[in-house]
């Protein structure tokens, strides 16, 4: 075989070094690729947790309100409105057999502070101004929150409810009466304004207790024993 022969089967300076560049742009190329789904990744891990915090907020939301009842709070209203700030007393606090050293009745306030939705709660329906509740972070990034509150006329409502029933209001000056829905809307970072409106389970408030009195429908007769009515929370 002559020198020639030789020197052709081998790959030059040239063919290496472009080797290398191809290998090289294809290392970069895979290697942008490869943080772009990792970023893509952590955006979406971010987003979904965003929302799932936000569907949490909204449904606890919704349970206070719906179970919201007749029952004065440490304001001697039933429903507390001020800037930003919301407090009612909710019926449904779970406590099987009374087994926990709470009540079924929970003080609930919703207030806006630091640019986050908080929710406090109550032990007991019957507390000073002074105590100290329990805090929860709902939501981050909140800018501002507004509320309006829907009347709806009834004949056994007192004579202002049924002027202003049928609308929707602004402010609630009301203290012994309950909406019929509520209007949150809020400003957020994350998602934009959120509007969501929350229905009032007629606010009536079942305690367990022991009627006593003549039955209606048989005059007479009692309906219970002779225990009277008791309201959770020393009422």
């Amino acid at each position: 075989m002559s020198f020639r022969s030789r020197q052709s089967s081998g790959f030059t300076l040239v063919e290496i070094l472009v080797a290398v560049a191809v290998f090289a742009l294809l290392g970069v190329a895979s290697s942008v690729t490869v943080q772009q789904m990792i970023r893509t990744k952590e955006q979406s891990s971010e987003k979904l947790q965003q929302l799932q915090e936000l569907q949490r907020a909204m449904l606890i939301m919704e349970q206070d309100i719906r179970g919201m009842v007749k029952r004065t709070n440490p304001t001697g209203r039933l429903l507390f409105v001020d800037v930003e700030q919301i407090a009612f007393i909710r019926n449904g606090w779970l406590n099987p057999g009374a087994a926990l050293p709470r009540s079924q009745l929970q003080p609930v306030i919703y207030t806006l502070r630091d640019n986050q939705l908080i929710r406090q709660h109550f032990y007991f329906p019957d507390v000073s101004l002074s105590a100290e509740p329990q805090e929860r972070i709902l939501l981050d990034k909140v800018s501002e929150m507004r509320m309006r509150f829907y009347l709806k006329p009834e004949p056994n409502a007192d004579a202002q409810v049924r002027q202003r029933g049928g609308a929707w209001v602004e402010s609630w000056n009301f203290p012994n009466a309950l909406p019929h829905a509520i209007e949150l809307t809020l400003e957020t970072e994350t998602w934009g304004r959120i509007e969501r409106v929350f229905l009032i389970n007629g606010g009536e408030l079942k305690e367990k207790s022991i009627l006593v009195g003549p039955d209606p429908n048989n005059p007479g007769t009692n309906q219970g024993g002779a225990a009277p009515p008791q309201t959770e929370g020393g009422s």
